[in-house]
C-alpha cells in the first residue's frame, strides 16, 4: 500500500506508482520482484517536501495514471494567508511543493517590493504552477474612522503592478487572487472602524481592473 506499485500489464511489463508517505513517517524504501527483476521505490521528507525516488527493470514501463509531476505552489498574503499556509503544505504534500514567505507580505505595495525577493523562495520560477495571492485588508485598515491607510485608486494600481510582475516571474503559472476577507463586525477593532462596506468597494474595485487573473476566496 505505501508502496504503491500496480500491475498495469501482465509480467509486470507495465506498472502503477502510487507511493504514499503516511503522517508520521519520516522515510522508507521498498523492494518488489517481479519476472523481469527488482522494482525500487523510496520516499522521504526533506525540506518540507516529499522526494520520490524509483528504479525499474529494463522493459517495465510506466502506466498512464500514475501519479501527476509534483505541483509548484506559491503562497502570498496578509495574516490570513500565515493561517492556512502551513496546513496547505502539510496537506498538499504528497503531491506539491508549497512555497511561501515567512512573514506578513502587509500592503500590497509592500507586496510589490519584496517580489523581487520572493521569486528566490522557489527553485525554479518558471516552473510553479499557481500563485494563490491576497492584498487588501492592511490598504483598507482606517484608525478613527478615518479614511482607508492606501487610496482607493493607489491600491488597485498596485494589485495590476503586482500582477505584472507575477507574470514576469513567473510566466508558466496560474494566477489567482483571494478578494479580501470580510472583517468581524461584531468584534471591535481600532484598524476597521469603517466596517465591510470599504472591503466590497476595494473587492469590486479590485475584481473591475482584473485582467487574466482568477478571482477566488478559496485558496483551492
Amino acid at each position: 500500500y505505501v508502496a504503491g506499485i500496480g500491475i498495469a500489464a501482465p509480467g509486470f511489463r507495465k506498472i502503477t506508482l502510487r507511493p504514499h508517505l503516511p503522517e508520521g513517517v519520516d522515510s522508507f524504501t521498498a523492494t518488489h520482484r517481479t519476472p523481469g527483476g527488482e522494482i525500487h521505490v523510496s520516499l522521504r521528507r526533506e525540506n518540507g517536501r516529499t522526494v520520490v525516488e524509483t528504479a525499474l527493470p529494463e522493459g517495465v514501463a510506466v502506466a498512464d495514471g500514475a501519479p501527476a509531476p509534483r505541483r509548484q505552489i506559491l503562497l502570498l498574503g496578509d495574516s490570513i494567508r500565515l493561517g492556512y499556509c502551513g496546513p496547505v503544505r502539510k496537506a498538499m504534500d504528497d503531491r506539491a511543493d508549497v512555497y511561501f514567505p515567512e512573514g506578513n507580505c502587509m500592503f500590497a505595495q509592500y507586496t510589490l517590493r519584496l517580489l523581487y525577493d520572493w521569486r528566490n523562495l522557489v527553485p525554479d520560477p518558471a516552473k510553479i504552477d499557481v500563485v494563490h495571492w491576497n492584498n487588501g485588508l492592511w490598504d483598507l485598515g482606517q484608525r478613527d474612522n478615518r479614511e482607508p491607510l492606501t487610496p482607493k485608486g493607489v491600491y488597485v494600481a498596485t494589485l495590476v503592478r503586482i500582477h505584472g510582475e507575477l507574470r514576469r516571474y513567473f510566466p508558466n503559472a496560474k494566477i489567482v487572487f483571494a478578494t479580501t476577507t470580510p472583517v468581524n463586525t461584531a468584534v471591535e477593532c481600532e484598524q476597521h472602524t469603517l466596517g465591510n462596506a470599504v472591503v466590497e468597494e476595494y473587492n469590486a474595485a479590485a475584481v473591475a481592473a482584473a485582467s487574466g487573473v482568477d478571482w477566488s476566496a478559496d485558496p483551492w
